[in-house]
């Protein structure tokens, strides 16, 4: 009962409303049902889901249905002080006092790193699912879980239009099709030890890559599977800290259509995708730090244009190519289809989450082609590959000799002195794993050699004795 003697000398006004004594009165009528961050916000359990307000909102509507009870309990043992503190709770000066005693109270505080701390749970409108297993269990507050696909899990549903369209996109490859079931399955688990990201390209209009993602987004809903403007993960883009602040809770993050040539900053890639904290604030809120658990998929009409060709950015791209195009042939109600498989379409997301616990995420021989042709099509040395020299393990050049036929190769193609400079083309080429070593007291460059046209190349010699690191790429003969 509400009309507990300590509580009617707490909320007495005989000395004074004490909004703390009131705050302390709600907490315990909450029923573990609102709790606070100063981080994120309010959080109100909605029975499948916590669900966060940025705002009082929740804390005010908290205090109605406990004044409503007093309400009825003054009415029923007519305790006029109840009632006068049933009104307290209604009235506007108090109930933002009493909200902020509220967001102070160790008993409801929840910190930022503790809410969607389990990353292999994903809650659907019928409960959660373990992804790591595939099972659907009853959904409970403890996983402080804040998102939640409006659809049901039913591991038996059945997308047949889905895997057919998939067919569609990628004809004759069926392990590619495999492979993107694993890779969203890695997504939606929310795990980055991968440390990767997509890249979806394709410069045929209508291949498919926006009707994967509206279909993914249909059954996760905009919050799990996210959108973000490209220029976020371009160099110079200019990401406001609540733009990142919103991408904490997403499982998969998109960025559609870049700017072509528009260099990409590959270490702001590095840091979502490789495990590091981001630093982030809600608007009037705390700043705090999280450690992504999305993926990250770009999809572009044009190849992104990473700028290092080192192992630190190459090793995280998983790149898939759009190569059909079904402008003229669309089928205009396949969207509509796709949401009819909702169902079926999220299982069998969640079957990929399973193969990738079983498997992991591994890349087929489409992938790592692709992956590696994107890596030399945005190579900075394009204009000299082929043409100045070719890539080969087995080949070496005098250092000296390449920047003579660099030199050459300059003049003969009008490229001015401030561009591909001696010391701007051996880091590139540093980057892409050619080595410097020394023989015989003169310096080498290993990995490459001269096209005909400059010819002056020697096979590297089998014994590593003779041969000995460099001291640099920048080290002068």
């Amino acid at each position: 009962m509400i009309t507990d003697p300590k509580w009617q000398a707490r909320l007495s006004e005989k000395d004074g409303i004490r909004h703390v004594d009131y705050a302390h009165f709600c907490a315990e009528r909450f029923d573990g049902r609102l709790l606070f961050s100063p981080h994120l916000g309010w959080l109100r359990w909605t029975g499948n889901v916590w669900e966060v307000g940025h705002k009082q909102g929740p804390a005010m509507e908290g205090m109605t249905k406990v004044s409503n009870g007093m309400l009825a309990e003054a009415v029923e043992t007519g305790a006029d002080w109840l009632a006068e503190a049933a009104m307290n709770l209604r009235r506007a000066h108090h109930r933002k006092a009493i909200a902020t005693e509220l967001e102070a109270l160790p008993e409801l505080r929840v910190d930022a790193a503790q809410v969607d701390a389990h990353p292999h749970l994903l809650t659907f409108a019928n409960g959660i699912v373990n992804l790591d297993t595939g099972e659907l269990r009853e959904a409970y507050p403890d996983c402080l879980l804040t998102q939640a696909a409006p659809v049901n899990y039913d591991p038996d549903a059945a997308c047949p239009r889905w895997l057919q369209f998939l067919s569609d996109v990628f004809p004759g490859q069926p392990e590619v099709i495999d492979f993107m079931q694993t890779l969203i399955g890695y997504g939606i688990t929310g795990h980055n030890r991968e440390h990767a990201f997509a890249v979806w390209f394709g410069d045929k209009g209508r291949n498919g890559k926006g009707t994967i993602i509206r279909a993914l987004k249909n059954v996760f809903g905009p919050h799990i599977v996210k959108d973000v403007d490209f220029s976020v993960f371009e160099r110079g883009g200019n990401a406001h800290t609540e733009d990142i602040a919103r991408m904490r809770t997403a499982r998969i993050v998109t960025a559609s259509e870049g700017s072509e040539g528009t260099p990409m900053n590959d270490e702001l890639l590095k840091r979502h995708a490789g495990g590091d904290s981001i630093q982030a604030r809600h608007l009037y809120r705390e700043t705090f730090e999280y450690v992504p658990r999305y993926l990250i998929v770009l999809l572009s009409n044009y190849l992104p244009q990473f700028q290092s060709q080192g192992p630190a950015i190459w090793a995280r791209v998983r790149a898939v190519e759009f190569t059909q195009s079904f402008a003229g042939r669309e089928d205009r109600a396949l969207d509509d289809k796709l949401a009819s498989e909702a169902e079926g379409i999220a299982a069998w997301c969640v079957r990929g989450a399973v193969r990738y616990f079983q498997e992991g995420l591994v890349s087929p021989e489409a992938v790592s082609v692709t992956t590696r042709k994107h890596k030399e099509a945005v190579n900075p040395l394009s204009p000299l590959i082929d043409d100045l020299f070719v890539f080969d393990a087995d080949s070496r050049v005098r250092r000296s000799e390449f920047n003579q036929a660099l030199k050459e190769w300059k003049d003969a193609n009008g490229i001015a002195r401030n561009r591909f400079t001696p010391q701007f083309t051996k880091y590139r080429l540093g980057e892409s794993g050619v080595r410097e070593v020394k023989s015989d007291g003169v310096w080498h460059l290993a990995g490459i050699r001269l096209t005909p046209e400059y010819g002056g190349t020697l096979p590297v010699p089998d014994s590593p004795a003779a041969l000995s690191s460099g001291p640099g790429i920048f080290g002068a003969e």
